[in-house]
C-alpha cells in the first residue's frame, strides 16, 4: 500500500508560458501547498497471530521478527523481502487485536501507527503473566518515525535506537520490569525528537531516554527517580537539542526534589517537584506560567511577560526573579499572582513599558498613580510581605526621562510619580494636544495669479 502522492496536477499539453513566469508559477506552488506525505511500498496492519520459531530458540513464540531466513513475519502474515528495504513498510495497530505484541531481534520499520486500542511492545519470550521464558530482547532501529494516536496507548518494554521522531497525541509509557533484568526503559523512546502534543500524555516512570530533543504540548509523567544518581535527575541527560515547554503543556516533576533538566519555557505548567539546571522563561504573547507546588531553584534571569502573559504560583511553590520586565495593559492585571502559601524572591532591576494613552490617562490628574505588578489572595493580614521576599534594586517606567517609580513589597505594586510637577505634566500634554491639532490642519492655498 502506498501512503500519499504528488500533490501537483500535471501540465496541460500545449500550454505556453514565458519563461520567468512559469517559474513564478512553480516557486509558487511549491510554497503555497504542503509536503507529500512519506511513501511507503507496504501497509501491514497487525492481525494479532502467533507463530511458533523453530531453529535456534525453540519453543518461543512470537508475533513479530524480522531477518529470518529472507522471511518476515507479521501477525499470519510471512512475506519475502525480496529486495524491499524494511524500512519502506509501515506497520499499523489497531484495537481489534490489541494486547501484547512481541519482538524478537531487531526490526527496523519505515513508520509504526498505534491508531488505536492499548498496546505493550515487549521481548518475545515475554508472557502475560510477567514470567520470562527465554531472554530474547527485541529492539526497534532505522529511521522511522513512532506515532501514538489520540486514544491509543503503547507501553514499551524494551530499549530501542530507532532514530525517528517519537509522535504522542494518546498515552505512551516508558515501562520497568526490575523482577526481570531485561529491560530498564531508558531509550524505549529512540533517539530522535519526542512530541507530545495537546492531547498527549508521555510516563517515563523514572527513566533517563536517549531522545535529541523534547517539545511538551502535552503532558509529561517523569515519575520516580530510577536513573540511578542518588541525588539529580535529568530524563533527558543526552539530549543535544532543546526540551521545551509550551503554551498548554504540563510538566509533572513527579514530586523529585532535584531535576537538572535545561529547559525552555514559553508557556504551560510545572508541578509536583524541584527544577533546577538551565531554565530559560520566556513566556509567548499571551501565553501564562503556572508553578503548581513546584519550585525554580535557581534564579530565573530576564524574565520578561508581554502581551497580557502572566505567572501564577500556587500551592507552596516558589519562584526566584532577577530582573523583569513587564508589558503593562490595565492597572489591576498583576503580572505575577501567588496563593496557597507560595513565595517568591526578588531581585534586579524591574522594567515597566506601559503604553503611553495608559500612562496619561493614568497621570492626566492627580501626577500620580499606582499599578499592580504581584498580587497575593490568601497572605492574611501582612499581605504581601509575607510572601514576597526582597525588592528590586530599581524600577523604570517606559524610558525612565519623565517618572519616576518606586516598588512597594509590602503591596506588590508600584507607584508612580511625574517629573518634575505634575502641574507641568498636565502643561506639557496639554501641547501635545495644541500641536497635534494644528498639525492637523489644512494649509491654506495661495491665490492664483
Amino acid at each position: 500500500m502506498i501512503r500519499g502522492g504528488s500533490p501537483l496536477a500535471g501540465k496541460r499539453a500545449g500550454t505556453t508560458k514565458p519563461e520567468a513566469f512559469v517559474a513564478f508559477a512553480a516557486l509558487f506552488c511549491a510554497a503555497a501547498l504542503p509536503a507529500a506525505a512519506q511513501e511507503f511500498d507496504r501497509e501491514l496492519v497487525y492481525d494479532g497471530g502467533e507463530h511458533p520459531w523453530v531453529g535456534t530458540v525453540p519453543w518461543v513464540y512470537y508475533n513479530w521478527g524480522g531477518n529470518i531466513g529472507g522471511l518476515y513475519h507479521f501477525g499470519n502474515e510471512t512475506s519475502t523481502m525480496g529486495g524491499i528495504s524494511e524500512e519502506t513498510w509501515r506497520y499499523v495497530f489497531r484495537e481489534d487485536h490489541q494486547g501484547t505484541v512481541k519482538i524478537l531481534h531487531t526490526v527496523s520499520p519505515g513508520e509504526i501507527v498505534v491508531e488505536s486500542g492499548d498496546y505493550v511492545f515487549a521481548p518475545a519470550g515475554w508472557e502475560d503473566n510477567g514470567l520470562l521464558n527465554q531472554s530474547v530482547d527485541g529492539s526497534i532501529k532505522g529511521s522511522g518515525d513512532l506515532i501514538v494516536n489520540a486514544g491509543a496507548s503503547l507501553a514499551i518494554y524494551i530499549d530501542n535506537e530507532y532514530s525517528g521522531d517519537t509522535i504522542v497525541e494518546g498515552t505512551l509509557t516508558a515501562a520497568v520490569n526490575e523482577d526481570s533484568g531485561y529491560n530498564t526503559g531508558h531509550g524505549a523512546f529512540g533517539t530522535g525528537t519526542l512530541r507530545v502534543g495537546s492531547t498527549g500524555t508521555v510516563n517515563l516512570n523514572g527513566t533517563v531516554q536517549k531522545n535529541a530533543a523534547a517539545e511538551i504540548a502535552g503532558t509529561l509523567n517523569l515519575g520516580e527517580n530510577r536513573s540511578g544518581a542518588t541525588a539529580a535527575y535529568n530524563p533527558f541527560a543526552e539530549a543535544t537539542g532543546a526540551v521545551s515547554l509550551v503554551s498548554g503543556g504540563t510538566l509533572d516533576l513527579g514530586g523529585n526534589a532535584n531535576v537538572t533538566m535545561p529547559l525552555a519555557v514559553s508557556g504551560g505548567t510545572i508541578a509536583h517537584g524541584t527544577l533546577s539546571g538551565n531554565v530559560d522563561v520566556a513566556l509567548d504573547h499571551g501565553a501564562d506560567l503556572k508553578l503548581d507546588g513546584a519550585t525554580l531553584s535557581r534564579t530565573v534571569s530576564g524574565l520578561k511577560l508581554s502581551g497580557g502573559s502572566a505567572v501564577s504560583l500556587e500551592n507552596g511553590a516558589s519562584l526566584s526573579v532577577n530582573g523583569l520586565v513587564v508589558e503593562v495593559s490595565s492597572v489591576d492585571a498583576a503580572a505575577i499572582t501567588l496563593s496557597g502559601n507560595s513565595a517568591l524572591t526578588l531581585g534586579g532591576s524591574l522594567k515597566l513599558n506601559i503604553d503611553d494613552a495608559l500612562l496619561a490617562e493614568l497621570l492626566e490628574n492627580q501626577g500620580t498613580a499606582s499599578v499592580q505588578v504581584v498580587s497575593v489572595a490568601d497572605a492574611g493580614d501582612s499581605g504581601a510581605a509575607d510572601c514576597i521576599k526582597g525588592t528590586f534594586a530599581s524600577v523604570q517606567v517606559n524610558d525612565g526621562s519623565l517618572w519616576t517609580a518606586t516598588f512597594d513589597p509590602t503591596t506588590g505594586g508600584v507607584l508612580i510619580s511625574a517629573v518634575p510637577e505634575p502641574a507641568f505634566i498636565g502643561l506639557l500634554f496639554g501641547a501635545f494636544g495644541l500641536l497635534h491639532a494644528t498639525r492637523r490642519r489644512p494649509r491654506s492655498r495661495r491665490p492664483q495669479a
